[in-house]
């Protein structure tokens, strides 16, 4: 489980666990004017997201602006 995941009630921890899978899932979308000089670089932002999400500081980041969707 999340370290900082601490439960009101200790015997929760041994009766609670991690799905195998989401429960829910939120979309995360990014969207840059056309005329931006960001618009030129949306390959290098999309690997960049990629990269921060494989290796996880995206989850961390998420997680630390919006704990509501965890």
């Amino acid at each position: 489980m999340d370290e900082a995941y601490r439960p009101s009630q200790p015997d929760l921890d041994a009766a609670v666990g991690e799905a195998d899978r989401p429960v829910r899932s939120y979309p995360l979308h990014m969207a840059f004017s056309r005329s931006s000089p960001l618009a030129a670089r949306l390959p290098e932002i999309n690997r960049a997201l990629q990269r921060m999400h494989a290796d996880g500081p995206l989850r961390r980041i998420l997680s630390a602006e919006f704990p509501e969707l965890h």
